[in-house]
């Protein structure tokens, strides 16, 4: 995947329109081909040249829970599950970041309430939009030990994040989707 331009995407700032970029990628290849969108806006600690909002404006804008509705096919009710990760405001150096999992991405990782204090949000699934239980259990894990080795970057996770107990053969081609999903996000600049 071509890397994206800094005018165009940009982590925590952003100045093209009120509500942020809401960005979406693919990655991978069928039959486990990946989505991604990135929801980014302004909030009471990130600033464009002349907008400042608080993180209550914030959670009342249409455009702020627009983009993941269209997301999940405009259906916020149906149960399509996938991964995701919060990235907080930085704490000094560090970069706070956070990774989950949800049956339901709108319903968990796409309410407006719950990531008004992030910086951005990503949200991730599979093209079908079908993504198991143990797919999720993985991905979290791997999510999870993969935030452990970066430098500046504070693990939100109280805890370990345990593996699934699906078959060898399965966490395999969810390491590949895994890769291609890590691979995406460094092109556009996530972790920066």
């Amino acid at each position: 995947m071509d890397s994206i331009r800094e005018d165009k995407y940009y982590p925590g700032i952003q100045n093209i329109c009120e509500g942020g970029v809401h960005l979406k990628e693919s990655f991978g290849h069928a039959p486990n081909e990946g989505k991604l969108i990135i929801i980014c806006h302004h909030n009471n600690t990130t600033t464009n040249d002349s907008v400042r909002k608080s993180a209550k404006e914030i959670a009342t804008e249409p455009s702020f829970t627009t983009p993941a509705k269209d997301f999940l096919n405009g259906q916020e009710t149906i149960a399509t599950g996938g991964v995701y990760y919060y990235r907080a405001n930085k704490d000094g150096d560090l970069t706070q970041f956070y990774a989950g999992k949800a049956r339901n991405l709108f319903s968990r990782a796409g309410q407006k309430v719950r990531i008004s204090d992030k910086d951005f949000v990503i949200l991730i699934r599979k093209a079908s939009g079908l993504m198991d239980e143990n797919w999720q259990t993985q991905l979290e894990h791997l999510m999870y030990e993969n935030l452990q080795t970066r430098k500046n970057v504070q693990v939100e996770n109280k805890a370990s994040v345990s593996e699934s107990l699906c078959s060898v053969d399965e966490k395999e081609k969810i390491k590949i989707f895994f890769v291609a999903m890590i691979e995406c996000l460094e092109n556009l600049g996530a972790w920066d």
